[in-house]
């Protein structure tokens, strides 16, 4: 179960055109309240206390405003936090802001990623020794992925390395998983092959459609206990988990969905526990 997140409150949060929802939602006519954003990101933070999580807040710099999207710096891991290295000019200071409050924390600094990039929201860990890591050639790097996948594979763990296109910026918008046995994916945009992969490991897939994909319907954080926390508007995909008896926690994101980022994104798991 879930035991401990980090979040970042998204006091300079603003839609920014680097991703392909955001510039979408942008032109479509839709605007951004910061105001809304910030009562969404509150609820988010209550609501993961309420499931008896402990919230780790990182404190939010004006020179960062996508920082409150924590998945993205880094990844926890058995040994401790994985740095990542992040593609995006204006994100890079995000992983020294991260390291350093987890290092505050008292969390150990297993490894900082050094050739290419790669970003959290390309790292999948399934369960434990098993690991998938998309390349998107953009975010994520065949070199950054690279390294990251000796780093897991020296502990003894299966790793797949998956390609995708990077107009689908993150793994985690298309794939997240749900339970130790069961993950949301779309798909329509992942090959046979990586169905296979995740088949064979005895994974059962929970699909999600093209258009639900694109509102961050797949991201969504994995609670424990077959509890999952996902965004209150993708209500189908919640009733199709609840069907595969999963018990479903909605929390309304929108302004965040509308700028490129799912509940996912917004949580870096820090601890987890044994049911």
């Amino acid at each position: 179960m879930l035991t401990d997140v980090m979040i970042s409150s998204p006091d300079h949060y603003v839609w920014l055109p680097n991703c392909a929802v955001a510039r979408e939602a942008m032109g479509h006519g839709a605007r951004f309240d910061l105001d809304l954003a910030k009562r969404q990101h509150e609820g988010l933070r209550r609501t993961l206390e309420a499931i008896g999580a402990k919230v780790h807040e990182v404190p939010p710099r004006s020179d960062l405003p996508d920082l409150c999207f924590t998945r993205d710096t880094s990844v926890m891991t058995p040994w401790g936090l994985m740095s990542c290295r992040m593609a995006m000019p204006e994100r890079v200071a995000e992983v020294d802001a991260v390291e350093n409050y987890a290092r505050a924390l008292g969390i150990p600094l297993w490894r900082r990623i050094a050739s290419g990039c790669i970003e959290g929201g390309d790292v999948c860990l399934l369960r434990p020794g098993l690991a998938l890591i998309g390349v998107s050639g953009e975010r994520t790097m065949p070199s950054g992925a690279a390294e990251a996948a000796r780093a897991f594979r020296d502990e003894g763990w299966d790793v797949h390395l998956h390609a995708f296109e990077p107009f689908f910026l993150h793994l985690d918008t298309y794939f997240c998983m749900v339970a130790e046995d069961a993950a949301l994916a779309c798909i329509d945009v992942i090959d046979d092959d990586l169905l296979d992969w995740i088949g064979a490991r005895g994974v059962h897939i929970i699909p999600v459609s093209y258009k639900e994909m694109r509102r961050l319907g797949a991201n969504v954080l994995a609670l424990g206990d077959r509890r999952v926390l996902a965004a209150a508007h993708n209500r189908r995909i919640s009733t199709t988990m609840r069907e595969t008896g999963l018990t479903v926690i909605e929390t309304d994101i929108t302004q965040f969905t509308l700028g490129g980022g799912g509940v996912h994104c917004l949580t870096m798991a820090l601890g987890r526990a044994r049911a």
